[in-house]
């Protein structure tokens, strides 16, 4: 590496997109005098790309790689990448600051990486762009544009129909998991792009391989089930030959509890529009297969579940964490005061919290969102769609609380 490049990449931030912005300042000079093989190199960093020793190495023999073409390739993503960002700080101010955020670590990195292609810090946290939704979002952009040798009234078109669907998204999404569930499925609705070719950005088996976050890869999927219905029925439509072939993930692994796996194949979902959790019941305990049966909820980042009062005497709950991290937040009965329990790596079951008659409770996401396990004491029958007992003669009902009965929650 150069004197010249190794100042420029301490200006850039791995895998911000900011790459067009510096040059665009003080250092377009700089950039200038580098050779192509060093401008590619700069790009790819600032792309927060792992491999880039390889893809822009002069002598790889695959056409679509090497210095020029991976400069362009890291060019058209990072800007398309921050034209987003920047989209959403007008549209959706608290999704741009999310889509900024580096995403801490919570398993192994992949395989595919280089040592000399990433900083210290690719080890501990996922770079915006190297996230899945920053990775794959532009990218479907950039396909959604198409080849640069189309018919200029045929690009204009398409790159309206881009702009359009970015906003459209971007206005909606809840999350960014939701940003990318909505544009994947805006760009197949759009009938511009193959759609084999959406899921081969948006559940790409060659992002995986360099960054692994199953967890990540599984939040997608359920914003994919919920918000990108065309783009899941055609996932589920392929078999499992057709994905590995064409580059797309084809499961990750099951949720795993303390006490074992955790399975919700074959089960239900509610999914709640409003706060945007999903509910799968009946699931069985792997610590007590025979006794009651418990709750699944995924929540999403940036949301929260419904408050749940519980109203039997003598019957409890434990929320067990499956996957990500967030909060569990409750209130005592008689107690004004709402309290924060963290469900993460560390504490996986909320520092033992029981929740009992009379109390409130719901989850609140951060990071990456969050999957939960929730542990009965005894077995129940709840409508989760209506929020009482399905049986109005049951001892049992937990009852739906308003969202602004979490406005003394603070900190969570």
């Amino acid at each position: 590496m150069s004197e010249a490049l190794g100042g420029l990449q301490e200006e850039l931030v791995f895998g911000s997109g900011d790459f067009l912005r510096l040059l665009l300042n003080e250092q377009y000079d700089v950039f200038n005098d580098l050779s192509p093989r060093e401008q590619a190199l700069a790009a790819g960093y600032a792309n927060g790309c792992p491999v880039t020793r390889s893809l822009t190495d002069p002598e790889n023999l695959d056409l679509s790689r090497g210095p020029e073409k991976m400069l362009d390739r890291y060019g058209e993503v990072s800007f398309w990448f921050r034209h987003i960002v920047h989209t959403a700080e007008s549209l959706n101010p608290e999704l741009a600051a999310q889509l900024q955020e580096p995403v801490r670590r919570r398993e192994p990195i992949g395989e595919n990486f280089e040592q000399e292609s990433v900083p210290p810090s690719f080890y501990t946290e996922m770079s915006p762009l190297g996230t899945l939704w920053g990775y794959a979002a532009s990218r479907l952009i950039v396909r959604q544009l198409g080849s640069d040798r189309l018919p200029q009234y045929e690009s204009q078109r398409r790159l309206d129909t881009g702009l359009t669907i970015l906003d459209r998204a971007i206005s909606e999404a809840r999350s960014r998991e939701d940003l990318l569930a909505l544009v994947a499925d805006e760009v197949v609705r759009a009938g511009d792009v193959d759609p084999l070719d959406v899921l081969h950005d948006t559940l790409s088996l060659g992002w995986v391989g360099e960054h692994h976050a199953s967890s990540m890869v599984d939040n997608v999927k359920d914003s994919l089930k919920f918000k990108a219905p065309r783009v899941w029925e055609f996932y589920e439509s392929l078999t499992e030959e057709q994905k590995l072939e064409a580059g797309i993930i084809v499961a990750c692994p099951k949720l795993e509890a303390a006490a074992g796996t955790v399975s919700i194949e074959g089960l239900e979902a509610y999914h709640d529009e409003e706060f945007g959790y999903t509910l799968w019941e009946n699931v069985i305990d792997p610590a007590n297969p025979e006794g009651p049966r418990g709750i699944v909820m995924h929540v999403p980042s940036g949301s929260m579940s419904k408050v749940w009062e519980l109203l039997e005497e003598g019957y409890t709950e434990s929320i067990e964490i499956l996957r990500g991290s967030g909060s569990l937040v409750f209130k005592r009965e008689g107690s004004e005061d709402w309290v924060t329990a963290p469900l993460d790596s560390e504490h996986l079951t909320a520092d033992d919290v029981q929740i009992g008659e009379g109390d409130m409770f719901c989850v609140v996401s951060d990071d990456e969102g969050i999957v939960v396990f929730s542990r009965p004491s005894k077995e129940f029958n709840i409508s989760f769609e209506r929020g009482v007992t399905q049986n109005p003669g049951d001892d049992l009902s937990r009852h739906v609380l308003a969202r602004v009965a979490l406005s003394g929650a603070g900190g969570s």
